[in-house]
């Protein structure tokens, strides 16, 4: 189940104001699922499945200028990031490219491991970094996008 809280409604609106490079449509867009869907237990994992979506006619490449195609994020409360560890990126700068065939998706996975976490509500969404559509010999900057953000809770240990 997906619930929206009103102590992620800032950062809602805050990720929602972030832009894609262009004043049309982005080329792909990103939605993310989690599983389970709305709480896990300490000690449990959260499964991330990102799809990052083309619903062009025609097969897009997408190429980075670092490792992190997709970066997965899960934030606390207060907005704090507690995925990835440290907080941040730990990408290395290496281009990379992604295909994205007509009219269909690219799925990429992560999962979060509440070893420890404070019992709560969490956020979960995922990044597109930043990068350039290329289509034949364009190359179309984008500025990077974010998913949907899907909100569960993070259980109190049986006692």
């Amino acid at each position: 189940m997906t619930r929206r809280l009103p102590a992620f409604a800032a950062l809602a609106v805050a990720l929602a104001a972030c832009e894609t490079g262009s004043e049309r449509k982005p080329a792909v867009s990103v939605r993310l699922r989690t599983t389970p869907p709305d709480t896990i237990a300490p000690g449990d994992s959260l499964h991330m499945s990102a799809w990052v979506i083309n619903r062009e006619r025609e097969p897009l490449t997408l190429e980075f200028e670092s490792q992190c195609q997709v970066e997965m994020f899960v934030v606390t409360e207060d907005k704090s990031i507690v995925h990835p560890p440290g907080g941040g990126s730990t990408c290395i700068s290496t281009p990379t490219a992604m295909k994205v065939p007509a009219n269909d998706s690219v799925r990429v996975d992560d999962a979060w491991l509440a070893a420890a976490p404070q019992p709560g509500e969490y956020a979960a969404y995922a990044v597109v970094s930043s990068h350039h559509v290329v289509r034949g010999e364009r190359r179309d900057h984008k500025l990077s996008h974010r998913s949907n953000i899907v909100t569960f809770h993070v259980a109190r240990p049986p006692s």
